[in-house]
């Protein structure tokens, strides 16, 4: 549960700071220094993230994963998933030109052709841009399967927030689905591990 809690605080802060740098670069108003500090105090927060991390893993492998704790142990790192899942995308472009992919595919287009940078000062493009959005990005690096996963998100939501919430959903689901298959893997190769590494996993 203080790990937990410290995770959440810790990742709190992180979002605070991550608004503050999007907003600054958006603005163009942050001096040097105040950058250097920030990323100072950005850093200092994963460190401590680490920190606890590692904490909580020492103990499990010492004293192991009580049967009354299993579900609390699983239970606080889902909801920092989902908790994650509904924060928007802040220091990267990367999820917003996935949905700018998908825009291009669910229109007929072929973003193995169509460098997602072509819907720059286009309706679509100026709502990408309105969350941070940069026209930087080429043609998807991706395989077909992830492409038809943005589409298909498209398809059903239609609109940039929605969409890039159905990926984020969508890794999400990904997330927790490999702890299942450690979980599954390890019962049969290591089961005195199989609890520590679903554990392990989960709260990386």
């Amino acid at each position: 549960v203080a790990v937990g809690a410290g995770y959440a605080v810790l990742f709190a802060i992180a979002f605070l700071f991550e608004r503050g740098f999007r907003d600054d670069a958006v603005a163009g108003s942050a001096s040097r220094s105040s950058q250097v500090l920030g990323f100072a105090f950005y850093a200092a927060v994963f460190v401590g993230v680490t920190v606890l991390y590692g904490c909580l893993l020492l103990r499990l492998h010492e004293r192991g994963v009580e049967r009354d704790a299993w579900w609390l142990m699983l239970g606080i790192p889902v909801g920092l998933h989902v908790a994650l899942w509904a924060t928007p995308p802040l220091l990267s472009i990367d999820l917003l030109s996935y949905v700018g992919h998908g825009y291009i595919s669910a229109a007929g287009g072929n973003p193995y052709r169509t460098p997602v940078a072509v819907l720059e000062g286009r309706p679509f493009g100026n709502e990408l841009a309105s969350y941070g959005w940069a026209p930087s990005a080429g043609v998807t690096p991706y395989g077909p399967l992830w492409t038809d996963i943005e589409a298909v998100g498209l398809h059903l939501t239609h609109g940039v927030r929605a969409s890039f919430l159905f990926l984020k959903a969508v890794t999400t689901v990904a997330s927790l689905g490999t702890a299942v298959v450690i979980w599954l893997a390890l019962r049969g190769l290591a089961p005195s591990l199989q609890r520590l590494a679903t554990v392990a996993w989960l709260w990386n």
